[in-house]
């Protein structure tokens, strides 16, 4: 899904080719942002990686058909979330799905567009809840070659980061930045059936119970201090639908 003013670009460029069908909702080609408008800084971006622990062992059990179904099943049952927690889904990437807060809002008319004053508590609220709803939704998909609930790891960091649209052929609006690069390390080190976070997210997140690491290794950074959530090691017995729904309240009482 692209933005409010990325569209609005796409669509002054069909208007320039005498394309048929404008969408009318969106304003006319003079009102519309040029390519280098179409870049953006963002100070304060949540970050989340994920990805499928035993995958890629799995896709090579299993027919090619298989993994493509089982991929479209999870991913399709994790787009159902990002509307949920007002995430801005980036892209997928293999089995790895990376998402955003505090990046876009829903206009009054609908559309997705830049948050130009986006809360970043609020925002590393936003995707802790989601998530936490991902582990919990990723449990109910099973693995096609042994049958067993999907186990997902997830990393988060909270920094500043670019956005902007990529190339003409299947063109591509990303994010872009060490932010970026930190969230997918987080990830990366993460034990499966957690999420790891950096400092720079668990300071957004003061009242919410993480376990520390003492420290990670991080390529490129040397050791970063990071915190585990994990309701089987660290909180057994805990619900993660009812966490994901509890931290959702928290984030509408504080709005």
């Amino acid at each position: 899904m692209f933005p409010r003013h990325v569209l609005e670009y796409m669509v002054a460029k069909q208007h320039s080719h005498n394309s048929p069908d404008l969408p009318v909702r969106l304003p006319s080609p003079s009102q519309a942002p040029n390519a280098n408008q179409l870049a953006s800084s963002h100070e304060n971006v949540t970050i989340l990686f994920t990805d499928i622990v035993g995958f890629t062992a799995m896709s090579k059990e299993v027919k090619p058909d298989q993994v493509m179904a089982y991929l479209n099943e999870l991913f399709t049952a994790f787009d159902a979330l990002v509307d949920t927690y007002e995430i801005y889904k980036v892209e997928t990437a293999g089995d790895c799905y990376i998402a955003a807060g505090g990046l876009t809002l829903i206009d009054e008319d609908g559309f997705t567009c830049i948050d130009p004053t986006p809360d970043p508590q609020e925002a590393a609220q936003r995707v802790l809840s989601f998530a936490k709803a991902l582990l919990y939704c990723a449990k109910k998909v099973v693995m096609p070659h042994n049958g067993e609930p999907t186990q997902i790891r997830v990393g988060i960091h909270t920094g500043p980061a670019v956005t902007g649209l990529i190339g003409t052929k299947l063109p591509k609006y990303s994010v872009f930045g060490d932010t970026m690069n930190t969230a997918s390390r987080m990830e990366s080190t993460c034990p499966y059936g957690c999420i790891q976070i950096s400092q720079a997210t668990h300071t957004l997140l003061p009242n919410h119970p993480f376990t520390p690491t003492g420290g990670v290794e991080v390529k490129g950074k040397g050791r970063m201090l990071t915190f585990l959530w994990s309701p089987e090691v660290d909180h057994p017995g805990e619900d993660l639908a009812a966490s994901a729904q509890a931290t959702e309240e928290t984030i509408h009482a504080s709005t």
